[in-house]
């Protein structure tokens, strides 16, 4: 089994089951990772259980504003930190 054939139907797999989410960039390093560690069946599970209840609602959405913000409050603090 191909490890871009997992990925694939990893990322489809959440397309279908949260179509107000789809797919958004970056989220083939978070379920790629998760696939390092745990099989398909599982790493979609993880992936899924990440988009409906421990990321904020709309992380992965349009804009990505949720995101954007964090690095922002991120580099805030980095700024802060020298």
């Amino acid at each position: 089994e191909s490890a871009r054939g997992q990925l694939r139907r990893t990322l489809e797999c959440l397309a279908i089951c949260e179509p107000s989410v789809g797919y958004c960039q970056g989220m083939n390093h978070v379920a790629a990772t998760l696939l390092l560690f745990a099989p398909e069946a599982e790493a979609f599970a993880m992936l899924l259980h990440l988009v409906r209840v421990v990321l904020p609602a709309g992380w992965f959405g349009a804009t990505l504003a949720a995101p954007a913000a964090e690095a922002r409050v991120l580099a805030e603090l980095i700024s802060k930190s020298d």
